[in-house]
């Protein structure tokens, strides 16, 4: 197992074309994935990451639909990254209503 923290690597030519949504949110977001992506990496992880670039939210994506439950946060904006082992396969951006 690994952590947000530890992802440290540098971002891959190809992404995984994930989807966020929706967006602006205010109680969960769904998180999709390709299939194929579910199968080409292991040990695929969800991170958000507040303005100061602390890690605050992490979930392991197993399935092609996840959703993560975000009503706790503060409202503001919040960067997130799709990541494999060490490499970071795409990042965006969320705003938490």
């Amino acid at each position: 197992s690994y952590n947000c923290n530890a992802i440290v690597g540098i971002e891959e030519k190809q992404t995984i074309h994930t989807s966020i949504f929706p967006n602006p949110a205010s109680e969960q977001i769904e998180i999709v994935v390709p299939a194929d992506a579910i199968s080409k990496y292991d040990n695929l992880l969800f991170c958000l990451y507040d303005v100061t670039g602390r890690s605050i939210y992490s979930q392991n994506i197993a399935s092609e639909r996840s959703i993560a439950r975000i009503a706790h946060l503060p409202q503001g904006i919040y960067y997130w990254r799709m990541a494999s082992e060490s490499n970071i396969l795409q990042k965006g951006k969320l705003v938490k209503q």
